[in-house]
């Protein structure tokens, strides 16, 4: 793998300690979210799965379904095992760090 950006790998390690359940943080403080941000119009179709089991082998069966039509597949999963790049896939691919890092970038430039 070729050599990581420094401020990629502070970002990265900054994550795993932000990266931590928010019991407090309930449906409506993320719809509050969603709608302060823009993103209650999305310009795709989106699956959510939500729940307490199963999550990840639901995810992985309508992502091979979707596949199989020959649609493109975004998927986010959480947690990760090793790396925080493990929940981002499209297709067959997983997101490289740099891209996960720019695009994070671009997304906190939005907040401003």
């Amino acid at each position: 793998m070729p050599e990581t950006d420094p401020s990629l790998q502070v970002w990265l390690d900054h994550w795993r300690i932000l990266d931590q359940p928010r019991p407090h943080f309930g449906f409506k403080a993320l719809q509050a979210v969603v709608n302060q941000q823009g993103w209650n119009r999305l310009p795709a179709r989106v699956v959510m799965v939500a729940g307490t089991n199963g999550k990840g082998s639901c995810v992985a069966a309508l992502h091979a379904l979707c596949r199989a039509a020959q649609l493109n597949v975004m998927s986010f999963t959480s947690p990760h095992f090793l790396s925080i790049t493990e929940r981002f896939k499209f297709n067959e691919a997983l997101i490289h760090p740099q891209v996960l890092f720019q695009a994070i970038q671009v997304a906190e430039s939005l907040q401003t």
